[in-house]
């Protein structure tokens, strides 16, 4: 298979590790808000939400837009929000938290999150299904026992390097489907929305997005 092709493939299924492009340096992967609304048809969070990896808003819009007031913040600057923010200095988190944090401190994250969050507010995440693997994150996350429910895709759905949504022809124009709607960037990666709870204390149950 030549080098452009295998490039792709390896894209497509998520393994960035094999691609020749590099992981974006700051691990901004924006979430598609078509999810958050999917969420927001699960779950119902207090009025104020805490959103600590805002990158470029896709997530807060979509929560402003349904009435919550977003504190929006960042480490980078991604063109909205508050950047500059570490989210470790977070601390006695009076809020419910709805974010896509980074993979690559996922678990560092939740532990320093829940670890804050005061009682009577929960925290949904989106990432990979695969995050439920692995005896460290078991230890450090799972057996906390505040995992309350995993709302798992049928249907693959994927977050966007620097918020690059959709597919472009090689001249840069965007791809169309035959009813002229921009076709979104493909993946082969499952994802879910983990929803943790300060009050919580048992086994996840696990419920299906079916889009």
């Amino acid at each position: 298979m030549k080098d452009n092709q295998t490039e792709k493939v390896f894209r497509i299924i998520g393994a960035s590790n094999h691609c020749a492009d590099e992981r974006e340096a700051t691990d901004f992967y924006s979430t598609d808000p078509d999810c958050v609304k999917d969420l927001l048809e699960l779950e119902q969070f207090g009025n104020k939400i805490l959103e600590p990896c805002c990158g470029s808003g896709n997530i807060s819009k979509v929560l402003e837009e349904a009435g919550y007031e977003v504190i929006s913040t960042d480490l980078y600057d991604h063109g909205y929000g508050t950047s500059g923010i570490d989210l470790f200095t977070y601390k006695d988190i009076d809020s419910d938290i709805v974010t896509n944090p980074p993979f690559g401190i996922v678990t560092e994250f939740i532990e320093h999150m829940l670890d804050n969050l005061k009682p009577g507010h929960k925290m949904a995440l989106f990432l990979k299904l695969q995050f439920l693997e692995g005896q460290d994150r078991y230890k450090k996350v799972f057996a906390r026992k505040q995992l309350k429910t995993v709302y798992l895709y049928t249907k693959r759905v994927a977050c966007y390097k620097n918020n690059e949504m959709y597919q472009r022809n090689e001249d840069g124009t965007f791809k169309l489907d035959k009813d002229g709607n921009k076709m979104k960037i493909p993946s082969a990666v499952a994802y879910a929305w983990y929803l943790f709870d300060a009050d919580y204390h048992g086994d996840p149950v696990i419920k299906w997005i079916v889009k």
